[in-house]
């Protein structure tokens, strides 16, 4: 795609894609853009600030009316999973179930010390025992998937790699934030931080943050930064050596 005609026609991409996220009415979703945008305006990751907060507001205000009782119901899920009858109201797949999922794993691997350091490891589905988990989806034969879930990642994480597995893989999270946080006001670093904060909310709801291939992305950032960077040093000294030519020749 042309970018002189990206750069022309950005603002209404921009809202566009907020609109697209906005009316999934996924609550998960849209809070994730929400506190992930509050990080980006606090940490200073936009050159135009106060263009970019007045946007955002007002796109926000715009959808209200029909994203507000979708972010309130948020509520009666919170209610739900401290309260007397929350096993039974946590079976719709909601904030309550996705707590007692991880605490069900979680309590599965502590009664054995080496599991609980370092997790069962990568157990294919088929040799793992049937019924040991209560929750999980339900398989054409209506029994609850054990280990191949999608629900929320820290389940995985606790399961398959432990404690330490689980520390050691936010090591390599936080590793590459700080990384991309040394030069922040690059738009594509901007980006990969963005993109590093949204996963990790979503991570509440989602079993994509746990999967193997999660950090694929944030390493193609990574080195198409350092590339980007190491051309352009490459530019720069190479400008240096043709003026110092031209100076000695003259």
């Amino acid at each position: 795609m042309n970018k002189t005609l990206v750069i022309h026609y950005k603002g209404g991409i921009i809202v566009l894609f907020l609109i697209t996220i906005l009316f999934t009415l996924t609550r998960t979703l849209i809070l994730g853009l929400i506190l992930t945008m509050g990080f980006a305006v606090l940490s200073g990751l936009f050159n135009q600030q106060k263009k970019v907060i007045f946007w955002f507001v007002f796109m926000f205000i715009l959808t209200l009316p029909i994203i507000g009782a979708r972010l309130l119901s948020s509520t009666d899920d919170i209610n739900a999973a401290v309260s007397d009858k929350s096993v039974e109201q946590g079976s719709n797949m909601t904030f309550a179930y996705r707590i007692f999922h991880v605490t069900e794993r979680y309590l599965y691997v502590s009664k054995d010390p080496k599991h609980e350091f370092f997790g069962i490891g990568f157990i294919h589905e088929r040799d793992f025992p049937k019924d040991t988990f209560l929750l999980g989806h339900r398989n054409e034969k209506y029994e609850a998937t054990q280990l191949e879930q999608d629900d929320v990642s820290w389940s995985n994480l606790f399961l398959r790699y432990g404690i330490f597995g689980t520390v050691l893989y936010m090591f390599i999270f936080v590793a590459f934030v700080v990384a991309f946080f040394k030069q922040k006001t690059n738009g594509i670093n901007a980006a990969a931080i963005m993109f590093m904060i949204m996963t990790l909310i979503l991570s509440f709801a989602s079993g994509k943050f746990s999967q193997a291939d999660y950090f694929l992305v944030p390493m193609f950032f990574f080195f198409y930064i350092r590339k980007s960077r190491q051309d352009a040093e490459t530019k720069e000294s190479n400008v240096l050596l043709s003026t110092s030519d031209v100076h000695k020749n003259s």
